[in-house]
């Protein structure tokens, strides 16, 4: 918006990778256009089956001016979604979304693996003093929210705040997939480590989904492989 007001023109958004280069870019409609001419764009099931607009899968890419070392069907690890023709009118093949990683699904208990949002806003009001979060998997369905704030947790703000994350990992219909869907992403969850040892109050129970809080004096760095976050 501060862009938009101090130029005059609106932002658009672009996807790329370090192999490869410029993927694709957004048009005025909201939709990823795919540099057709440049990189072979495949969106997979589990599978291996390419994805049908609206269904979300893994982003495999062929570059197809990479004469030194050829580039094939290289797993880029991320999740995308493709789309239906665009109304931009422009023939190349597009994406509707760019979902994010393979590495922050979470596999809930029921075996549907989803992409957590979270909304910063809610789990500022959840928890006035909050000041940093990590989260860990702990299995399946099992999440460990810690946290770093700047008074005690009251019971309330607790209870307030797995219900937070509660909802960003697993919104009332998440997006997500049946076990073996669509991403056909294996077992691992957001971040794979090892129970650390969980002490909050259980809290907030969605299908599939038990989220726990516990207060910590500081967290591992992002390098651990761990979701770390910060407030501000």
């Amino acid at each position: 918006a501060l862009c938009r007001e101090r130029w005059g023109v609106p932002l658009r958004d672009g996807y790329s990778a370090e192999e490869v280069g410029p993927i694709a870019h957004e048009c005025p409609h909201g939709r990823w256009h795919v540099h057709a001419e440049h990189v072979l764009v495949e969106v997979l099931d589990a599978a291996g089956r390419p994805c049908a607009p609206g269904e979300t899968g893994r982003v495999v890419l062929s570059g197809l001016h990479s004469h030194a070392m050829p580039m094939i069907r290289m797993e880029t690890g991320d999740l995308a979604t493709p789309a239906a023709p665009c109304p931009c009118g422009r023939g190349l093949p597009a994406l509707a979304r760019i979902d994010g990683r393979v590495r922050d699904l979470v596999e809930l208990a029921d075996g549907r693996r989803v992409l957590p949002t979270f909304d910063e806003a809610a789990l500022s009001a959840a928890a006035p003093g909050l000041r940093r979060y990590q989260l860990v998997r702990l299995g399946p369905g099992a999440v460990e929210a810690r946290v770093v704030v700047a008074a005690p947790l009251a019971p309330q703000e607790r209870r307030a705040l797995a219900a937070a994350f509660a909802a960003g990992i697993a919104p009332g219909g998440a997006r997500g997939d049946s076990p073996g869907g669509a991403s056909g992403v294996p077992p691992g969850g957001a971040s794979g480590v090892p129970p650390g040892g969980a002490s909050g109050i259980p809290a907030r129970n969605l299908p599939g989904l038990t989220v726990e809080v516990r207060e910590a004096a500081r967290l591992e760095t992002a390098a651990s492989g761990k979701r770390l976050a910060t407030l501000g």
